[in-house]
């Protein structure tokens, strides 16, 4: 008899694979939110952006947007700020991609919850935030938006970004800490910092003001005597006190310091005050 030869290769079971069990999504209608792009920015739609979309980002997206942002999206770089915040135009590009449902798996719908919370119960000061009024930077810091902001410029220049604060809130807590005359405690509350964090903060930013601010706006030598005439002596003043137009007027004021009545009579002479008599 001839022997046969099976292929015993064809009689193999394969295994078969389960199916595959998609996690169940939740529709939020109402929502405003943005389509996934795993591979691509969510901004300019530039492919293959490899920066996933940072937690503080997304944060701030819903709290001043109420826009909710996949946590998977990418993007680039350089459209937001440190802060979290994306100017007018990019914001303009998002609003064209916006969708009024949220379609989330179940463990996105549990984060968002938990971020919600989270956010929900902070209660720190942000001077990040483009909707503090000019009414909350006087009472908080003496200043208007404008002039703190000029203040800035030199402070960022020479500072830098922190995980902990930015170098407007660093300005912020220093001129808080001046105007209020609070604990570093209490500042550590308002804006979600240690104490030991707020003093260091106020100790740079006293730092870089001594070093780079006030040799420029205050002082003897931040203006030239031509300045002085042009910019700062109406010609009223020379009327009043009859003096030459090519003349500068200088109103100086000080500060009292109180002492004891000296027993020597030249330090009495040279003490001695008419406005305490």
């Amino acid at each position: 008899m001839e022997s046969q030869e099976f292929d015993f290769s064809s009689t193999r079971r394969k295994k078969s694979k389960p199916p595959s069990q998609k996690e169940p999504k939740i529709t939020v209608k109402g929502v405003a939110s943005l389509p996934r792009s795993d591979s691509k920015c969510f901004v300019c739609s530039i492919p293959y952006v490899r920066s996933r979309t940072p937690s503080n980002i997304i944060d701030q997206m819903w709290i001043k947007h109420r826009i909710l942002v996949p946590s998977n999206n990418r993007c680039c770089p350089w459209h937001y700020q440190e802060s979290g915040f994306f100017d007018e135009k990019c914001m303009a590009e998002i609003r064209k991609k916006i969708r009024n449902e949220a379609v989330l798996t179940s463990a996105e719908f549990s984060l968002w919850l938990n971020r919600l919370g989270s956010i929900a119960g902070s209660n720190r000061i942000d001077f990040e935030d483009p909707l503090l009024t000019e009414e909350d930077y006087s009472l908080i810091t003496g200043l208007s938006k404008s002039n703190f902001s000029t203040m800035h410029t030199f402070v960022k220049k020479n500072l830098r970004d922190s995980k902990n604060r930015s170098t407007r809130n660093a300005l912020a807590i220093f001129m808080a800490k001046i105007r209020l005359g609070v604990s570093n405690r209490f500042l550590g509350f308002l804006f979600g910092m240690s104490d030991r964090r707020v003093s260091d903060t106020i100790t740079a930013v006293s730092k870089v003001l001594e070093d780079h601010f006030v040799p420029n706006h205050l002082g003897y030598n931040h203006l030239t005597r031509d300045e002085i005439k042009t910019n700062h002596t109406p010609s009223l003043s020379n009327a009043l006190y009859r003096v030459a137009d090519d003349s500068i007027v200088l109103i100086l004021d000080g500060t009292y310091i109180y002492i004891q009545k000296p027993k020597d009579h030249q330090d009495q002479l040279d003490t001695f005050s008419m406005q305490k008599h």
